[in-house]
């Protein structure tokens, strides 16, 4: 298809947790770079909020155009052309029927982490805006003596508590390779932990 090409990608650090999404809309030879994020979401919706703004940039500045619109979500790309049924985030599938009511689109389905320069640089930016957004509103704790299992490390550990200011939540990191464990649960004991720092 000729017309404009378009990459996405999605991350959240945490499911949910911080999250962002990234894409690169081709105009010209030269792509145009959009990204954004929240504080508590998912990689599901962060997947297709990286496809909205991506048409959204289309529509407002490459209107008329055919898209060829690249993404490693399975879920993304069957629920439009297999016509999965929708289960979660009816908003943002309200947003991208109107979309696409007004653009055509061609949905490419790319292997996610491979050898696809675009894909890989869209999954560097919303890893990369994901950790801004976790660092800009995450406090450490300093006592942290609470005990949960990392599925990375695969061993139970002494977790590294923080304090996510805005999202209210006490959030989990393991020790020892640093990776986001879980939310704490909001007990009386972890949200006093909070109040200390």
């Amino acid at each position: 298809m000729d017309g404009i090409k378009v990459y996405t990608d999605g991350s959240s650090l945490g499911n949910p947790g911080p999250g962002a999404w990234a894409a690169l809309v081709f105009c010209g030879k030269i792509p145009i770079k959009l990204v954004g994020g929240e504080l508590n979401t998912t990689n599901n919706r962060m997947e297709m909020q990286a496809a909205i703004s991506a048409l959204q940039y289309v529509q407002k500045h490459c209107a008329g155009q055919a898209v060829s619109l690249h993404s490693d979500s399975k879920l993304l790309i069957d629920t439009i052309t297999k016509g999965w049924k929708r289960k979660k985030n009816l908003d943002l599938w309200d947003e991208l029927d109107t979309l696409l009511a007004e653009i055509k689109v061609e949905w490419i389905k790319v292997k996610g982490h491979s050898n696809n320069q675009w894909n890989n640089e869209c999954d560097r930016l919303a890893v990369q805006e994901a950790e801004k957004i976790q660092k800009d509103f995450t406090i450490p704790i300093k006592k942290q003596t609470a005990e949960f299992f990392c599925r990375n490390c695969r061993l139970e550990i002494r977790g590294k508590l923080s304090w996510m200011e805005k999202a209210k939540l006490v959030r989990v990191d393991c020790e020892y390779c640093g990776k986001f464990v879980k939310f704490a649960k909001k007990t009386k004991e972890n949200l006093e932990r909070a109040k200390r720092i």
